[in-house]
């Protein structure tokens, strides 16, 4: 089966763009249990300071994440296609 990497980049982009609203939203919406909740995950202390999102840090996560992870996607389509056997669909 071969992967289309340009498509595959794409949905990984698109997808990791909609966790980012998503989970930004919910950080505006519900600041303390958003601070709560992450510092859980990372097993940090009540001293850790509070997370809060600024426009500029919203648009940097937002392309960052999203062109990050349509890079990675689209690397490991070609790496995976090239591994198996089929070329680079188009």
């Amino acid at each position: 089966m071969k992967v289309h990497p340009v498509n595959f980049a794409i949905a990984a982009g698109v997808a990791f763009a909609v966790i980012w609203l998503i989970c930004s939203a919910l950080v505006v919406a519900l600041p303390t249990m958003a601070d709560d909740t992450y510092r859980g995950m990372m097993h940090a202390g009540s001293d850790m300071p509070g997370m809060h999102i600024t426009m500029s840090g919203f648009w940097i996560g937002l392309v960052g994440w999203a062109l990050g992870a349509a890079l990675t996607a689209g690397i490991l389509a070609v790496s995976y296609n090239a591994m198996t056997g089929n070329k680079t669909a188009s």
